[in-house]
């Protein structure tokens, strides 16, 4: 009898908090990390805060949708979000790569997902 597989994968805060709490369900990367694995996936919160998340889109949309009056007040503030631990785990159902167009940018179409729904980043 084997042991099941889980795979870690860690995301700088606050967006492992997204993905664990806040329906963020689109993980860029730039290249397969999973290969052929579905399945369970612990998210580990990295030691590092991305700053750009404060003024991202999704993460806007979502605070609004959550009737937040404000970005500090819908984002856990920095010194209270946990680093270097796991945060969760959620199931990986698929991977899809992208498909660079020839000046090497990812495109993506808007009706890919409904208005608020995280979206893959593109490029402009």
């Amino acid at each position: 009898m084997t042991t099941p597989e889980m795979r870690i994968l860690t995301v700088r805060q606050p967006w492992a908090w997204a993905i664990i709490h806040g329906g963020k369900d689109v993980e860029n990367r730039a290249r397969n990390l999973a290969g052929d694995y579905r399945g369970p996936v612990a998210i580990h919160a990295g030691a590092v805060y991305d700053r750009s998340a404060d003024e991202h889109p999704e993460i806007r949309r979502m605070a609004d949708a959550r009737g937040a009056s404000s970005m500090r007040e819908f984002l856990i503030p920095y010194g209270h979000l946990a680093y270097r631990h796991i945060a969760g785990v959620v199931n990986l159902v698929d991977v899809h790569m992208a498909t660079p167009d020839s000046l090497g940018r990812i495109r993506c179409q808007p009706e890919d997902r409904a208005p608020g729904e995280w979206r893959p980043a593109c490029s402009p």
